[in-house]
């Protein structure tokens, strides 16, 4: 992105210039260096959250790693194993919260972050995911149903992002699972 493009979205872009709010994810891959590439794929069309999944870094590099006019809501990095992991970074002229949910994470079974916020009367939660394809998919059901019941409120809308690793393009048990799951019901 240039400097003449990172220059406007600092002057016109506000999060309450639209009544919709924006949510973008991406399955980065491994964030390092990209953090300006994200901005430049989404000019000039920002989103107020970002939602980002496999950032593969560690807390000490997370908690530096800036994305250009937001805040970082939320992540939550792996200690045991390599990659994954996931972010939320949110517009900086959002007031938020966290949602402490670290007790329903699981490497590799189940990695999320949750952050609250109201935006134009709406009470929203913002839930940014991942599941690795070697994680055991029965416990990441059983952790995203104790996820579910602590935000469910009639009062919220909630927002789920991220990759579960599970093929929708084609009829398979895993996606029979969540569709027609008791659990998510």
């Amino acid at each position: 992105m240039d400097l003449d493009n990172l220059q406007s979205y600092k002057e016109n872009y506000t999060s309450k210039s639209t009544r919709y709010i924006k949510v973008y994810h991406q399955n980065i891959r491994g964030l390092g260096m990209k953090s300006d590439e994200i901005l430049g794929h989404l000019y000039p069309d920002y989103p107020q959250v970002l939602c980002l999944t496999e950032h593969h870094l560690k807390k000490f590099q997370m908690k530096h790693k800036i994305i250009e006019n937001c805040n970082l809501g939320t992540y939550y990095c792996r200690e045991k194993y390599e990659k994954g992991v996931v972010a939320i970074y949110i517009h900086k002229s959002i007031q938020y919260t966290k949602v402490s949910i670290n007790t329903y994470c699981k490497e590799k079974d189940i990695e999320l972050c949750v952050i609250k916020f109201t935006y134009h009367e709406s009470k929203i939660s913002i839930i940014s995911l991942y599941r690795s394809p070697t994680g055991n998919f029965d416990s990441f059901l059983c952790n995203l149903e104790g996820v579910l019941q602590v935000l469910c409120d009639s009062t919220v809308d909630i927002i789920i992002c991220g990759d579960i690793n599970v093929d929708y393009r084609v009829e398979n048990e895993r996606k029979k699972q969540i569709i027609y799951s008791n659990h998510l019901t």
